[in-house]
């Protein structure tokens, strides 16, 4: 994004969603001066986002301004920038975060083809965990929650998946115990008990019933964001069946494969946005989405107003 050269001309890009290489490539107006300063004439625009007095976003051209004494003007090639294909709308863009979020986990957790796993927590990232892991080939798969309605639509996005209502009163041991059992654990063993667990609530809890659920060996993955301190973590458990207590913190090198996924079909996440309002409606998007009993799964505030720059 950032402009430069040593010579008098300086190329500026900018991402824009219709252009097939993701840049755009107009020959701009020479600028006028600014407070006497050269301004150097780009064959490329050089547009600035800016807000206007009745809170509307306008696009107008930055000027770049020729380096004085001491100082330099470098050309930076932009890197880090996805444009979206024509066939992903701006709502489905919007699910990238979330979704940059799973891969990253699912791939720190080394999910594998054919094993089973557990994702726990059917909020919006648990969502995508399991229709990412149903994707990545991971069978048989188990969702938990402790709303009955979240779990519903878990078992309509994915209809292969198995649900589990959590139940406070079994304790962490009780509900690993009960969410083996749906693996089969009581007939065929420790062997088919699930390899992976991506924990998506980062509720003390679920993370310790996750550490009681996986097989000996397994993978623990907590995707979900906790409290600072966990006090009541089963180390003695994990520590003898040496079961990997894996973490992920933001992500890296996900948003262009995000945008195949969705692009390609593999992953389709549209059901995940159960409700959308007008900008003029922001507050009551907000409360309708704090209580997870009004059905709410993805809630977007969108602004209809469309920006000449995109």
């Amino acid at each position: 994004m950032a402009p430069a050269v040593l010579e008098p001309e300086v190329a500026c890009c900018l991402p824009v969603k219709n252009s097939s290489k993701g840049f755009t490539s107009t020959t701009i107006k020479e600028i006028p001066a600014v407070n006497d300063a050269e301004v150097l004439q780009a064959p490329l625009p050089n547009p600035s986002l800016q807000v206007t007095a009745d809170h509307r976003i306008k696009t107008v051209e930055a000027p770049v301004l020729a380096p004085k004494k001491g100082e330099v003007l470098l050309q930076i090639k932009a890197t880090g920038v996805c444009g979206l294909p024509d066939n992903i709308s701006y709502a489905q863009g919007a699910l990238l975060e979330p979704l940059s979020v799973v891969l990253h986990g699912i791939r720190t957790a080394g999910l594998e083809l054919g094993t089973g796993a557990v994702i726990c927590g059917a909020g919006p990232i648990g969502l995508i965990a399991l229709a990412a892991a149903r994707a990545s080939g991971a069978h048989p798969l188990v969702i938990t929650d402790i709303e009955p309605l979240r779990l519903a639509f878990a078992k309509e996005l994915v209809p292969e998946c198995l649900t589990y209502r959590v139940d406070p009163s079994l304790g962490a041991e009780g509900n690993g115990k009960a969410i083996r059992a749906l693996f089969g654990t009581e007939t065929a063993g420790e062997y088919v008990a699930p390899r992976t667990v991506l924990e998506c609530t980062g509720v003390e809890s679920s993370v310790c019933a996750a550490a009681f659920a996986v097989r000996r060996g397994g993978t623990v993955m907590v995707i979900g964001v906790g409290r600072e301190v966990m006090n009541n973590l089963p180390f003695m458990h994990i520590s003898l069946s040496e079961i990997k207590l894996d973490f992920i913190n933001r992500y890296r090198d996900t948003w262009a494969p995000g945008i195949q996924c969705l692009s390609g079909g593999i992953l389709k996440l549209d059901k995940l946005i159960s409700h959308t309002f007008p900008l003029e409606k922001a507050e009551e998007a907000l409360t309708l989405s704090s209580d997870v009993r009004n059905g709410s799964i993805k809630v977007q505030i969108v602004d209809e107003f469309e920006s000449p720059l995109f």
